[in-house]
């Protein structure tokens, strides 16, 4: 199913979700990242009552994923209206717990043997010594 997404809610959105480069009218990158970033928050909508939990569950994300700018307050705020074709039927524990277990088999499946001769090369070998002070 494609993403589809709707900002004809969100208050001025004509100057919120655009903006002009080069003469040409463009998606607002913070309008694009939220579009987005509505799968990985499990959320749908942005509204006045749910729009900290999707802060909340975008940055967790953001933070997981080494983002260096995580997306503020003002920004989420600002998009109350936008409305996106995601599934969100998810408690807060059912997608930290979805999110986590994602993030773990995704590391497990990243990790890699240390490099033995590497190691032993520059002496950091023993990892079974812990120097006293």
């Amino acid at each position: 199913m494609a993403l589809q997404w709707d900002v004809s809610k969100i208050k001025n959105h004509e100057k919120v979700t655009t903006v002009i480069k080069d003469g040409e009218e463009h998606w607002h990158p913070v309008t694009d990242k939220l579009v987005w970033g509505c799968m990985s928050a499990g959320m749908g909508e942005i509204t006045e009552d749910n729009w900290k939990t999707f802060l909340a569950r975008l940055t967790v994300v953001e933070s997981l994923w080494g983002c260096k700018t995580l997306t503020t307050a003002a920004e989420v705020y600002a998009h109350i209206g936008l409305e996106v074709n995601v599934y969100d039927d998810e408690t807060d524990d059912e997608w930290a717990l979805k999110i986590v277990k994602r993030e773990l088999a995704s590391r497990i499946r990243n990790a890699n043997a240390p490099d033995a001769d590497a190691e032993a090369a520059d002496g950091s070998d023993d990892y079974t010594t812990v120097e006293a002070r």
